[in-house]
């Protein structure tokens, strides 16, 4: 028979038991209860955050190629290196550019100021999220399904232009009187072919002895050309992949050039014929020598112009020969919707109107409004170097 004292030693053992029993069992059902509001603020937010300046005014991707694209965006940036978010390194443009690319848009520019400020608040609730994860990816089923973008490259093709059109070598002509041989019939179909693809391109339409001289300040014994090679300003400005404007390119302001100046009265007028709204802006344009080596891009964008007096359209003379390098091929960009059937809800999608190779004297005319619907860039270079004008760049008032 048991003393007093055994039978409450094993109680207090058997009640012992059980409490741990208990603890287990409490801990397993724990692992199966809802997440914590701290294990829950982990994950990616579904929806992108409401963005709003320091006066209250929201932030947003404002008209272009990447207006609305906000979601879409913020989406991809959950799929990119946390590393990336890196408040020292303070790479916003690289952590953009990566979310592009996942979208399909990574040919877009974002370096002008409402594009910066969007990428900036973008990239620091990012960085909340982020630091709040001590800097881990996310889940992968916890991260958002990804949209790409659809991109329609067409080529433009010289059949956009009307048949019974002569292109002599050398169309534009240059004289003291800014006599120009743009006859009716050749602007008539310069404005359907700008109005329905956003471009033209007039082949030959500066001599090659022009072009030569432009470029070395040389041309043939016989040749009447009276240009003068081009000089430019010391400032260079740069296209790279941190600045969210492009790659290895560089263009520098062309210094006042009686030919360049000619050229562009003789192209202005002619253009202004085509729109009576733009009778009254502004002849005072600048030149741009621009310069891409193999590798280079220059991203999709508008030029930036900070009055009302704009011009709608640009125009860009190639100074390389055919032979000098591959890609490089220009483009204009705009929005469309595709439905992918009638009752589907309509998806962002995006045409590129593309130049075919140019060869030395090859303009191209192009709408560039701010108002309007058009981008315009250049794919990659790839082999040699390309070189051009552009022609008809906008000239901000000062203050």
């Amino acid at each position: 028979m048991m003393s007093t004292d055994t039978t409450k030693r094993n109680k207090r053992q058997k009640t012992s038991l059980l409490s741990s029993t208990t603890t287990t069992s409490v801990s397993k059902d724990s692992s199966s209860q809802p997440q914590t509001s701290l294990q829950q603020s982990l994950l990616w937010p579904k929806n992108k955050p409401e963005l709003f300046d320091k006066r209250g005014k929201p932030i947003y991707f404002p008209e272009g190629l990447l207006h609305n694209l906000d979601q879409y965006v913020w989406d991809a940036l959950a799929h990119i290196d946390p590393q990336l978010f890196n408040t020292k390194n303070k790479r916003k443009q690289v952590a953009i550019r990566e979310a592009l690319n996942i979208i399909g848009m990574g040919w877009v520019a974002t370096n002008e100021t409402p594009y910066r400020k969007a990428v900036g608040a973008l990239f620091d609730e990012a960085v909340k999220i982020y630091e709040r994860n001590d800097w881990n990816s996310m889940s992968k089923h916890t991260l958002p399904k990804i949209t790409k973008i659809k991109v329609e490259d067409v080529e433009w093709k010289a059949s956009n232009f009307d048949s019974n059109v002569e292109l002599e070598d050398g169309i534009i002509k240059t004289g003291r009187t800014n006599e120009c041989i743009f006859s009716k019939q050749l602007l008539d179909t310069v404005k359907a072919s700008i109005d329905e693809t956003g471009m033209a391109i007039i082949p030959n339409a500066v001599d090659e002895s022009t072009i030569q001289k432009l470029l070395t300040g040389e041309t043939t014994s016989n040749s009447h050309s009276d240009a003068t090679q081009i000089k430019v300003q010391p400032k260079i400005n740069k296209l790279a992949y941190t600045s969210g404007n492009g790659k290895e390119g560089r263009y520098n302001d062309i210094q006042d050039n009686t030919y360049l100046n000619r050229l562009q009265n003789v192209i202005m007028s002619s253009l202004k014929g085509m729109k009576e709204t733009i009778n009254n802006t502004s002849d005072k344009r600048k030149y741009i020598l621009l310069n891409y080596s193999e590798g280079g891009e220059n991203w999709a964008h508008r030029d930036s112009i900070k009055d009302d007096d704009y011009f709608p359209y640009q125009g860009l003379l190639m100074l390389s020969n055919i032979t000098d390098y591959d890609g490089g091929e220009f483009y204009v960009a705009k929005r469309c919707n595709d439905t992918n059937g009638k009752k589907k809800k309509q998806r962002p999608s995006v045409i590129r109107m593309c130049s075919p190779k140019l060869n030395a004297g090859d303009l191209i005319l192009f709408q560039a409004s701010k108002e309007g619907d058009y981008d315009h860039g250049m794919k990659t270079v790839t082999r040699g170097e390309r070189v051009a004008i552009g022609l008809l760049q906008p000239v901000p008032k000062k203050d």
